[in-house]
């Protein structure tokens, strides 16, 4: 344990927090190993420092989908800022794991705020009426104006004059200062090389609302009030736009990862909305994608259950 702490400690990125270089991957099982090494051997400044300032660089970047919940595949960029828009159910099930267990080692609200968002897009949107999970959204979906047409992040981005009609200027002005909102765009060239995201924004919090109250002479609740309000009214927007292509396969070791991620919330918090959660799918997987007679699991259900037996990470992920 202590060989693999020092060599994370070595590739962690000082200044940004995560590990390594563009792309940059959220890389759970990294946080993972962190979480169980500081209850190993106990917290300290520095373990302290991996594994928070990359939970606060990820759940304030662009990776994070600030409106919807859930978060996105990776960082195209060292910053966090512009992702990879697909939403894999791999990474909701982890990221809600090592949230939950963030909260759980050192108190702080906004990881499990984070934790429970995850697990409120998964109900949402990845969640089938018979209790599994879906295994992902696109990245690319239809433009709002010609249907026909896909682009990647189209269902997430903004002009800055759509924000300023639906706030209004008064709260766009607050919106703006929160969330790095630029006139002309805040999407660095070398983030996208294709000029896909051209002029449009991706939400990242660039301030906190101690730093927002602060400038604008507001309470800090007061501004955290304002800023919830603004999400949800954009929430409301962006949901008639044409959504991303939904992968509707249910993969059980996906659906292993999720259900052990809504578990450690409960454990964490007692939240019982995750604990319902895991139980309808992990019954789910019990009643339709596992057969007791030879006590074989199978690795696929799409309507029906797929033929193929499960493979060894099936197995590893639901037990």
């Amino acid at each position: 344990m202590d060989v693999c702490y020092e060599e994370l400690s070595k590739e962690f990125d000082e200044d940004r927090g995560g590990f390594g270089s563009a792309p940059k991957f959220p890389m759970p099982g990294y946080i993972e190993f962190l979480l169980e090494y500081a209850e190993a051997k106990g917290s300290s400044d520095r373990l302290e420092t991996l594994i928070g300032k990359t939970l606060d660089a990820m759940m304030m970047g662009g990776i994070y989908d600030h409106i919807g919940g859930g978060f996105h595949r990776y960082s195209v960029d060292t910053y966090w800022h512009v992702p990879h828009f697909e939403k894999m159910l791999y990474d909701q099930g982890q990221l809600t794991n090592i949230y939950a267990g963030a909260f759980k080692l050192f108190g702080k609200m906004d990881y499990l705020q984070i934790a429970q968002s995850i697990v409120g897009y998964v109900e949402d949107q990845l969640t089938a009426n018979e209790g599994g999970f879906y295994s992902a959204e696109d990245a690319d979906s239809p433009l709002e104006e010609d249907p026909s047409t896909s682009r990647e992040g189209a269902f997430y981005v903004w002009k800055s004059s759509e924000l300023l009609h639906h706030l209004g200027q008064e709260s766009f002005d607050l919106f703006k200062l929160a969330y790095g909102v630029q006139s002309e765009g805040n999407v660095r060239r070398e983030s996208d090389p294709h000029g896909e995201l051209e002029g449009s924004n991706v939400l990242f919090q660039t301030a906190n609302f101690e730093m927002i109250s602060a400038n604008r002479g507001l309470g800090p609740p007061e501004v955290g009030q304002r800023l919830e309000h603004c999400l949800q009214t954009l929430k409301i927007t962006r949901d008639k736009r044409p959504r991303p292509h939904l992968d509707d396969k249910v993969l059980a070791s996906w659906n292993g990862l999720m259900i052990s991620g809504a578990c450690r919330l409960y454990q964490s918090s007692g939240d019982r909305t995750s604990l319902a959660l895991a139980a309808t799918a992990g019954t789910f997987v019990w009643d339709r994608m596992f057969e007791p007679s030879s006590s074989t699991l199978f690795r696929t259900y799409r309507e029906s259950v797929g033929e193929t037996e499960g493979f060894a990470e099936d197995y590893a992920c639901l037990s």
